[in-house]
């Protein structure tokens, strides 16, 4: 649907109309698509018939009773509907300062994606107004990851993706990220508490990771292993995947044990955004 604008009488000359010229999509030559002599009220047409994708070129004249206009110029429009289906972008990894995403290819629906944009907000629940490094993002249609840097530890963040294509954009959903890294690996091992420790039980201690050690957001549980004191495989205790989250910080066995084995015991750290490496 095509509307243009009232042109201005000259020397009071009433208009008698309008006429839209339309060329073939690959800048051939026009031919007139719609006459609208008689109707000078008339400022609009709808266009059917039109080839998805192809760029078609409009133009306007105005008809009095001294004849035709020379064609105004020309706007070019594309035979497509704004992207669709961008789901909420994928955060891939984070750091105390930024956060990677990765999103997937928008329905076109008729045109292809042109480019991107990335937005955020100011952390601070606020809304998404800030284009994330417009220059390096625009106009790279083939672009899927991009990393958002510039961000404050400890911060909750909003994040869409724009995809943009002839006919205008569409926006995803946003991603709600917490900027902090995983915890770091902790630097102690589990102790035994030798006053509880004996031939049939074993108490250990381990943790808390400090704050500067988290990674910059809140620790959600601890995980606690123990092998099988033969140099075996380790199996979780205390805030595994399995066995749902715990913030203990000790952890006592009182079955399955052989007296004289040698237990090993290690730990990891789950923060919002993962697990540290075991200690």
């Amino acid at each position: 649907m095509l509307e243009w604008a009232e042109v201005t009488e000259v020397d009071n000359v009433e208009g008698e109309g309008y006429s839209l010229y339309m060329d073939d999509g690959y800048h051939g030559e026009y031919s007139v698509v719609y006459n609208g002599t008689g109707f000078p009220e008339t400022r609009s047409f709808l266009v059917t018939g039109l080839t998805s994708g192809l760029p078609y070129r409009f133009e306007v004249t105005a008809h009095s009773i001294n004849g035709e206009s020379a064609r105004g110029p020309a706007a070019t429009i594309y035979a497509c509907l704004i992207p669709s289906n961008l789901p909420v972008p994928l955060k891939v990894s984070t750091t105390k300062t930024s956060v990677l995403i990765s999103w997937t290819e928008p329905d076109g629906n008729g045109c292809p994606a042109t480019g991107f944009q990335i937005l955020r907000n100011n952390g601070a629940n606020d809304a998404i107004t800030v284009t994330v490094d417009a220059g390096l993002v625009a106009d790279k249609a083939s672009l899927r990851e991009y990393g958002v840097t510039g961000l404050t530890t400890s911060a909750t963040y909003l994040v869409k993706v724009r995809a943009l294509n002839y006919a205008g954009y569409f926006d995803s959903d946003p991603l709600e990220v917490v900027i902090a890294a995983v915890p770091d690996t902790p630097l102690d091992q589990p102790t035994s508490d030798a006053t509880v420790t004996n031939k049939s039980r074993i108490k250990v201690f381990y943790g808390p990771l400090t704050a500067a050690q988290n990674g910059g957001s809140d620790i959600l549980s601890y995980e606690l292993q123990m092998d099988d004191g033969i140099g075996g495989e380790f199996a979780s205790l205390s805030g595994g995947v399995a066995i749902g989250d715990s913030l203990h910080v000790e952890h006592t066995v009182g079955t399955g044990l052989t007296a004289g084995g040698l237990y090993r015991f290690r730990y990891r750290a789950r923060n919002v955004n993962g697990w540290s490496a075991f200690s």
